[in-house]
């Protein structure tokens, strides 16, 4: 009787451990032929790169659709608008005659504070009206020309170049015909770093 009991109970045992063995390599055989079965127990938990940041979708702004950037932002700058001309033919050679009297006049004072600064204005009668500002050779000179068949004076500048300036029907004022900065400030800078003194314009 004590053996069978012993049989029994060890028959029994191995039953058991076969039936675990079993149903633990059915469950790993599962898990291996199906690789999308996941653990409901135990998440799959990410590693985070050391020294990644961590990204907000909230915070994350769509791009603009065009990667051109408008003229009109900061980083091109604002839209340059160019100054509207007057057309009309006396109004604009009265005004230009008027403008280099008094350019004369406002340059005169400077002759005595320079060695050579010599002035010379022709009058409308003769190609609409020029003058000339004459420096030091090393120097060179600045020279205005009416164009009256344009409606634009032609200004050039040893220091600044070459320009074109257009009567502005707005202001009333020379501007540059591109960028419409003033004529007048652009010549009292130039003389500035080449002459004593400058004009009162």
């Amino acid at each position: 009787n004590q053996r069978f009991r012993h049989s029994a109970a060890y028959s029994t045992l191995h039953f058991q451990r076969q039936c675990s063995g079993s149903y633990y390599k059915h469950r790993c055989l599962s898990n291996q032929s199906d690789p999308n079965t996941k653990s409901a127990s135990r998440p799959t938990r990410r590693r985070r790169v050391r020294g990644a940041a961590t990204t907000n979708s909230e915070n994350i702004s769509n791009p603009p659709a065009n990667d051109e950037t408008p003229e009109s932002s900061p980083i091109s700058g604002q839209n340059v608008m160019k100054p509207v001309g007057v057309r009309d033919t006396i109004l604009f050679s009265e005004t230009a005659e008027t403008f280099l009297i008094k350019l004369e006049d406002r340059l005169r004072p400077m002759q005595n504070c320079n060695d050579v600064f010599e002035i010379t204005r022709i009058p409308r009668d003769y190609s609409g009206g020029q003058l000339t500002i004459r420096l030091q050779p090393q120097h060179g000179m600045y020279n205005f020309i009416v164009d009256e068949d344009n409606f634009a004076i032609l200004f050039s500048s040893p220091i600044s170049g070459s320009y074109t300036y257009v009567l502005c029907s707005h202001s009333g004022k020379w501007l540059g015909e591109e960028d419409s900065h003033d004529l007048t400030g652009l010549l009292v800078r130039d003389l500035i770093r080449q002459c004593n003194g400058f004009p009162s314009l």
